[in-house]
């Protein structure tokens, strides 16, 4: 069995570590790893960080955006599942172990994330399936394709919108505590059931033995996101892309 892993990628001092957090996967043993980083076109890399990190690195011909990265890393894959982790965050060991067992039932699986500071603190549990940690069947990828670049804030969120359209089987992890009945997760877990309202009619939770979320993903002050709340310019480009993502999808897909 072979996975290709797709990071789109900045060239950030972290990348060493998600990288690492692939390599050390339970499952490394038994399960062929292709790990592609997808980067900008004018991206400087070293003739030797390809060797020194065991990846492939593409550059991307149409854009500085993580969907283009996406999309040119895209162009590699040879396995039989793909999954993407950005540069930033990182798999728990068990990860792939968990979700490649958990697709014998699905053709697409997400998860919840340990969401932390730059420092490793500990910030909140975050139930948005962020595409760290996205795992899915090669056919699942190529019946949707790559990523919508016009989207520079949301593309996430319109791919996975694509996803619900095809009703492609899809599972959720959630820690083994987590409510999964619709009456706990309303109780207990407002974007759980968010997730359940706006994920599509295919998708269910499925708890997993661990007590702690697979994805560890890291929350910078300085990130896109946390900027729109500050910044009219990405506030406004926030609000044009939901905008478009509403008549589209006639919902904020998640």
């Amino acid at each position: 069995m072979r996975v290709s892993v797709i990071i789109p990628s900045i060239l950030r001092p972290s990348l060493e570590a998600a990288v690492q957090s692939i390599r050390t996967q339970t499952t490394a043993d038994r399960i062929d790893l292709q790990i592609i980083v997808g980067i900008a076109s004018d991206a400087q890399v070293t003739s030797d960080l390809a060797s020194k990190f065991g990846v492939l690195f593409r550059k991307s011909a149409s854009g500085r955006s993580a969907a283009a990265n996406i999309n040119a890393a895209a162009q590699a894959i040879d396995g039989e599942y793909v999954a993407l982790l950005e540069d930033d965050d990182r798999w728990t060991p068990q990860f792939l172990e968990i979700a490649l067992n958990a697709l014998e039932g699905a053709d697409f699986a997400s998860s919840t994330t340990l969401q932390l500071t730059e420092q490793n603190e500990i910030v909140c549990i975050g139930d948005f399936p962020v595409p760290s940690g996205w795992i899915m069947k090669r056919s699942a990828w190529e019946t949707i394709g790559g990523f919508n670049e016009a989207y520079r804030l949301h593309g996430d969120n319109e791919w996975l919108g694509r996803l619900a359209e095809k009703r492609i089987p899809r599972i959720h992890l959630v820690e083994a505590t987590a409510p999964i009945t619709r009456l706990a997760v309303q109780v207990h877990r407002p974007q759980l059931l968010k997730l359940l309202q706006c994920g599509g009619p295919a998708l269910r939770l499925v708890r997993h033995a661990s007590p702690f979320p697979l994805i560890l993903r890291t929350v910078h002050a300085s990130s896109i996101m946390a900027r729109i709340a500050t910044n009219r310019a990405s506030d406004a480009e926030h609000a044009r892309e939901y905008e478009t993502l509403m008549r589209r999808f006639r919902r904020i897909p998640w």
